[in-house]
């Protein structure tokens, strides 16, 4: 008789649920809380591996540069977080002229507040800490209100995704 998998914990937090207001460095070094970023509704936080190593995340924080005035636009200022040291995501937005903050979490505190952290990745690897992609959006009452996310790296919400979520609320 095959061994029962355990069930996986949930990834991510409940829509809903209230959102924790930490502390990060954006890419200029200085500190920052997540809701001194947030619009006329509130805040679409995408949460990213790194821009310093992973395609995926270049790509997804390049394009979405493509839609950040049309979310704030609709009260939903973006930002981007990951794991990368504030030098990393600093070379980064200047190479690619990025219009939207990109903050540092290199303990991986919010990755780990808003439970997004990949725990199958192996100790050893350069990758301990990275969140699952996701994109939360955070209202201006502290909770959140809606949350695009995937369990797969390779996978992301597309920018027509996440700007129908951010019109539709």
């Amino acid at each position: 008789m095959p061994a029962k998998k355990k069930p996986e914990a949930p990834i991510g937090l409940e829509v809903g649920t209230d959102a924790p207001n930490l502390a990060v460095l954006d890419e200029t070094g200085k500190t920052v809380y997540l809701m001194d970023l947030a619009g006329e509704k509130g805040l679409a936080l995408l949460f990213m591996r790194s821009v310093g190593w992973c395609a995926f995340c270049k790509k997804q924080t390049r394009l979405l540069g493509e839609i950040s005035e049309e979310m704030r636009e609709a009260g939903w200022p973006v930002a981007a977080l990951s794991y990368d040291s504030a030098e990393v995501l600093a070379a980064f937005k200047d190479q690619h002229d990025l219009d939207f903050p990109l903050l540092s979490d290199e303990n991986s505190a919010v990755i780990d507040g808003y439970a997004l952290r990949n725990t199958r990745v192996k100790p050893d690897s350069r990758s301990v800490g990275v969140p699952h992609p996701a994109f939360v959006f955070i209202g201006t009452d502290g909770t959140v209100k809606q949350v695009l996310r995937e369990t797969n790296y390779m996978k992301r919400p597309q920018n027509e995704d996440v700007l129908a979520a951010a019109q539709e609320l």
